[in-house]
């Protein structure tokens, strides 16, 4: 793990800033940045924190002149995540302003744990984009003891250096067959299929789907906690 970091200082000096970033080591040693934002018009999670996990060579200053960047390579952020060329997050990228230098006035080089006023009580969306196993035991059971509830999905439930995060987040599997080999894993699992009817009988629809009447946020339900929660498992169809 590696970064530079500023000082502590008051509350009052962040409170209307966007986001807050540190960089630490991603996948095959590549740098990426953990940023945070305060802010979401997203309809099916609710106004909530999110965490973003972006390669640090995405970064640009506007109008700096250096080649368009592959959205499509996220590899140091996303490893060998299935759904790593279709992703749907990237798309929006542009528009959310995801794609920016460190150097922006409305970013701050920080610890979660500089500012915990800014997380404690409050709903954090783990991996809006990017692995959250990233982000590290310490600091995801820190933000997680003082939040009031929290979401997050990992595709890296095989890889046994993050078997602590069976505690936190959902594995994100695709099959049957994943659900099966996640569960003896340890693991709750978020699964995608292609109809209600492929739902199994430990597994139940997601409350902010079309299919269940989006009944609730991300933000109310509260659901995907990993085994922090002792609910069934969760299916979605695909969107």
């Amino acid at each position: 793990m590696h970064g530079v970091w500023i000082h502590h200082a008051p509350l009052n000096q962040y409170q209307h800033m966007k986001k807050i970033a540190r960089y630490t080591e991603g996948f095959n040693g590549s740098t990426v940045r953990i940023a945070y934002t305060f802010t979401s018009s997203n309809s099916k999670t609710g106004n909530v924190i999110q965490q973003w996990i972006t390669p640090k060579d995405w970064e640009r200053d506007k109008g700096d002149g250096r080649e368009k960047i592959d959205l499509k390579e996220s590899s140091a952020a996303c490893n060998e995540c299935p759904l790593m060329q279709t992703c749907y997050v990237k798309k929006g990228f542009p528009a959310m302003g995801l794609i920016s230098s460190s150097k922006s006035k409305n970013h701050k080089n920080l610890y979660s744990h500089h500012v915990p006023e800014l997380f404690e009580d409050k709903f954090i969306r783990f991996g809006a984009f990017g692995e959250p196993v990233l982000s590290g035991k310490e600091e995801t059971k820190y933000l997680t003891n003082i939040c009031k509830n929290w979401t997050g999905y990992t595709h890296q439930w095989r890889n046994l250096d993050y078997h602590w995060s069976n505690e936190y987040f959902m594995a994100s599997v695709e099959d049957d067959k994943g659900k099966r080999e996640a569960n003896a894993l340890g693991y709750r699992t978020f699964r995608v299929g292609s109809n209600v009817d492929e739902m199994l009988k430990d597994e139940v629809l997601c409350p902010a789907s079309k299919e269940a009447g989006r009944k609730a946020t991300c933000e109310q339900c509260g659901l995907c906690k990993g085994k922090a929660s002792k609910a069934k498992n969760i299916f979605i169809v695909k969107h």
